[in-house]
């Protein structure tokens, strides 16, 4: 199953399924925007559509010793009113980790561990 079932439950998702999850959020968007990290290990894609955005990213690193980095992510050109972040890492499964409706939506800061994964889906005031 490459990595995304359990061989033994086909219900049953590993790791490997939630990073093509989190994309299709992006992809059901339908319309990508350009999205750009300053960081060699940070990788980063979003979209949107008329009333939502979401951005995906992730820490990788060949390096298993790479320190945890803390990381802002920035939503230009629109003023959202309501956030929700997802986390994949060792212990979570795309996760709500936390909702905002505050003046904080359009900058949001995250400390990533190596080989963690947010997605973050914002909508439009």
């Amino acid at each position: 199953m490459n990595g995304l079932f359990n061989t033994d439950f086909v219900n049953e998702c590993l790791k490997g399924y939630y990073p093509f999850k989190m994309f299709n959020e992006l992809y059901k968007l339908g319309e990508s925007v350009v999205a750009e990290s300053d960081c060699g290990d940070i990788y980063v894609c979003a979209a949107k559509s008329q009333d939502e955005a979401a951005v995906m990213l992730t820490h990788f690193s060949d390096d298993d010793e790479t320190a945890p980095k803390t990381v802002s992510i920035v939503f230009n050109g629109a003023d959202y009113s309501e956030a929700e972040i997802y986390l994949l890492d060792e212990e979570n499964d795309m996760t709500l980790i936390e909702k905002r409706t505050d003046d904080t939506v359009n900058c949001i800061d995250l400390k990533m561990t190596l080989f963690s994964s947010y997605l973050i889906k914002v909508k439009l005031r």
